[in-house]
């Protein structure tokens, strides 16, 4: 069985579980954890939100120069992750302005873009635990 298929099976069950079905037992149908199949169920949910079912997350590609800041909103990526990028030397910069034209956009490459936003990964914030 294909994942996305199994994820789809998941999803349904989790939408309409028979009559005294919990997490627990949708996941041990499937062999997998009960907060995995929570996790599904949220990552399907957005995909339904956004229309998106079949395409993947980070599917944006720029094909001109364009601002860090309408880059990160298009692809949802936060700001301060493509200005790290670009203090890294990791996306190149295009026209940069400098400290005479104030309010003028700083042009990023977007080949260089393409390239780091395909491989962004978000990470999981992880919540403190009381000891």
């Amino acid at each position: 069985m294909k994942i996305e298929e199994r994820n789809r099976k998941i999803y349904e069950l989790y939408k309409s579980p028979p009559p005294g079905w919990s997490l627990k037992d949708i996941g041990d149908l499937f062999g997998i954890s009960p907060q995995r199949v929570h996790q599904i169920k949220t990552e399907l949910d957005s995909y339904a939100i956004m229309g998106q079912m079949n395409e993947p997350k980070n599917n944006h590609h720029f094909d001109k120069p364009i601002s860090a800041t309408q880059a990160a909103k298009a692809a949802g990526i936060p700001y301060y992750i493509i200005a790290d990028w670009v203090r890294r030397g990791l996306v190149k910069v295009l026209q940069h302005p400098g400290h005479a034209c104030t309010g003028k956009p700083v042009l990023l490459d977007p080949v260089t873009l393409n390239e780091r936003i395909g491989k962004y990964r978000p990470r999981r914030k992880v919540a403190a635990v009381e000891v």
